[in-house]
């Protein structure tokens, strides 16, 4: 008849069997037991993100119709066109008076009026390009005084260089003047090396950016363009 030992008693082979399955069981208890508590806590924790999340939900619903309804209609825009208007043109003695206290700097007025940082107030208002540079004026724009504006001095931007094209024995159409000599005599590149020059150095400035930022950034170029076109019109 075949034996085994346990704890040094001697088994027979029936009841070495029945111990084994004995511990076995046991082991598997005690496994159901730790898996039952990872279930607990999986539960208890999935419990708390969904409520969360609900929350969450609703008022992501609720800013985006608030964004939609209020922020991205003509009126809104008209008013933040207004106020970047002043600010890029504004006087030392012009001051805005809300909520009772005046302020001369737009992101000072932002910053105060929202209580919060105005690395917060750039980010709720990023998805509006006007409402962006709108916070960024008082960055780039010192007030004016009173007196008229003088007339500022052109400014000559030098042409990107062009990679010369293969010489031909005979040309079939009557050559150009080259930039040097176009510079000579009027004072300024042509046009269309000046469009050129300035989309390289466009291209250069925003080599670095990701998709959202070049969005951000090309929507603020057109709108100052516009108003550069705009002042145009009205001279």
């Amino acid at each position: 008849m075949n034996t085994a030992t346990i704890n040094n008693i001697l088994l027979s082979a029936s009841e070495s069997k029945r111990a084994t399955a004995d511990r076995e069981a046991k082991e598997r208890c005690e496994k159901l037991r730790g898996l039952s508590e990872d279930a607990a806590h999986l539960i208890a924790t999935m419990q708390e993100y969904t409520a969360l999340a609900e929350v969450a939900e609703k008022h992501d619903l609720a800013r985006d119709n608030f964004f939609s309804e209020k922020m991205m209609i003509p009126d809104f825009r008209d008013r933040i066109q207004r106020l970047r208007d002043w600010a890029s043109t504004k006087k030392h003695s012009d001051f805005l008076t809300v909520n009772g206290k005046r302020y001369k700097s737009v992101k000072k007025l932002f910053t105060e009026e929202f209580g919060v940082s105005y690395e917060t107030v750039r980010r709720v208002c990023s998805q509006l390009t006007r409402l962006a540079a709108l916070l960024d004026t008082d960055d780039t724009v010192t007030a004016i005084t009173d007196d008229p504006p003088q007339q500022k001095p052109p400014v000559i931007v030098p042409p990107r260089a062009k990679t010369a094209a293969p010489a031909q024995s005979k040309p079939t159409t009557p050559t150009q003047p080259t930039v040097e000599e176009t510079l000579s005599v009027n004072g300024h590149a042509p046009v269309i090396d000046l469009v050129r020059s300035t989309l390289q150095h466009i291209s250069d400035c925003t080599g670095q950016l990701t998709a959202e930022e070049k969005s951000v950034y090309y929507g603020n170029l057109i709108d100052e363009l516009q108003n550069e076109l705009d002042e145009l019109d009205g001279e």
